[in-house]
Order: C-alpha cells, then structure tokens, then sequence
C-alpha cells in the first residue's frame, strides 16, 4: 500500500487526536515494559485495535492495522515508510518521533504533544501551517 499524505492532513489529524485524549496514557498491552509501545493492540477475543498515539495517528489517516502491524517495533520514521506513507516533511515526521517518546516514558498525549513541539530541531510545525 502507498498514501501521500501532506503535512497539513497529519498535523490537523494529530491535533484532533491529542485534543480528543489530552489525558490519555499509553499503556504497553500484557507485561511489556515502559518504553516499548505497539502501533496496534489484540485483545483476548483477537480483536484489534489502533496502540500508540502513531498508531491511532496512522490508523485514522487512512493506514489498515494489518499494515500498521507489519511496522511494530520501529520507531515513527520508520514506520511511516514501511507502511507506504510519502509526503510528510522531516520536521513533521520528526514531531511524530518525538511525541512517540515522550508516550513512551508515561506523558499524557496532551503533555507528550506540547513537549515535542517545543523542543523539534526544525521549530514548531504548527507555526509554519495553517493546520
């Protein structure tokens, strides 16, 4: 599968996403340690659904679990290649890489996204778009 997306659908995506769950925290599925999270979940009956916030980001850009499963363990730049995903800037792929991580240490999503926006190398994507 192949998607182009633009920054504008990613950052406007994220943006409802974090502000549907500003105090939501990802929690590893089973015993995994903090740290590792899972673009996609299983629970006991099989059913699947979106994991991490780039997980949940993906899944509602159009990104079909199965897919998304297929990038489990690689960090967000990679996984949006893997999954066929073109058309995102580094600065925007670098804000998704850096909100994963602070996911990943216990952050809300809310905090988690502030945080990667202060701190991305290429300055606050949000700034640069109308999204």
């Amino acid at each position: 599968m192949s998607i182009t997306l633009s920054d504008k659908q990613v950052l406007t995506s994220l943006r409802s996403l974090v502000e549907e769950n500003r105090e939501k925290v990802y929690k590893s599925p089973g015993d995994s340690a903090l740290g590792i999270c899972y673009y996609v979940h299983q629970d006991v009956e099989g059913k699947k659904s979106a994991g991490c916030i780039v997980g949940h980001l993906l899944n509602r850009l159009g990104i079909p679990l199965e897919d998304l499963e297929e990038a489990e363990t690689n960090g967000a730049q990679a996984a949006m290649s893997i999954v066929g995903v073109t058309g995102v800037s580094y600065p925007v792929q670098t804000l998704l890489r850096n909100i994963q991580r602070h996911q990943d240490t216990g952050k809300p999503w809310g905090e988690a996204f502030d945080l990667a926006r202060k701190e991305n190398p290429y300055g606050d994507p949000y700034a640069e778009s109308k999204a």
